[in-house]
């Protein structure tokens, strides 16, 4: 499931170690049908991947724009499309999915700008930032990728005005940062870039 996240499927590829190292330090949490995963305004402890069951992702409006907006998801290439459009009416995914990204890459707190639960019986494995740190220390290498990719993350991702969860821009954030990392490059090489091919 964690590789289901670009960065995270970077790491599989640079050591073994710290991917291994990584898949042993996410939990496992086993939820109930309609049960509350997060709640939007609770506070981001961990990076949140969705594994097996279905879930629904509810963004709340506030004031005199109150409204439910579910995003609904489709099958994702990388990051692009990981939700598809954005509906007046609840919608929910089987894929993997991640919420509280930022919780990884900051010292500050950062709050669920919506609402996560089960449709069904669902679990979701949850990564620390604690427990992500501990596996990087083995590895310089793994952790200059993490780091660079975070330090472009959490600066794009601060220039966001947008008054809730945006997936489009949080994606773009993504693969900006990927797009800026030397060792993501070097792995996911694009031929179409070089000047023979032009």
């Amino acid at each position: 499931y964690l590789t289901a996240h670009p960065l995270f499927d970077l790491l599989s590829h640079l050591s073994d170690q710290v991917f291994s190292a990584l898949c042993r330090m996410v939990v496992r949490e086993v939820f109930a049908r309609s049960e509350i995963i997060f709640g939007t305004g609770s506070y981001a402890t961990a990076m949140i991947f969705t594994a097996r069951g279905r879930f629904e992702f509810v963004i709340e409006g506030s004031g005199e724009e109150a409204k439910v907006r579910v995003f609904r998801s489709t099958r994702r290439t990388r990051l692009t499309g990981m939700f598809s459009s954005m509906e007046d009416t609840p919608a929910d995914f089987s894929e993997t999915r991640w919420f509280g990204e930022p919780s990884l890459f900051t010292a500050e707190p950062v709050q669920h700008k919506g609402t996560l639960m089960t449709v069904s019986p669902g679990d979701i494995f949850v990564l620390t930032r604690a427990a992500l740190q501990e596996c990087l220390a083995v590895s310089p290498s793994c952790m200059h990728a993490v780091s660079t990719y975070a330090k472009s993350f959490v600066l794009s991702l601060g220039k966001s005005k947008a008054k809730h969860w945006d997936p489009d821009f949080h994606n773009q954030c993504s693969e900006m940062a990927l797009g800026m990392n030397v060792q993501y490059l070097a792995w996911n090489k694009d031929d179409t870039l070089h000047l023979f091919n032009l």
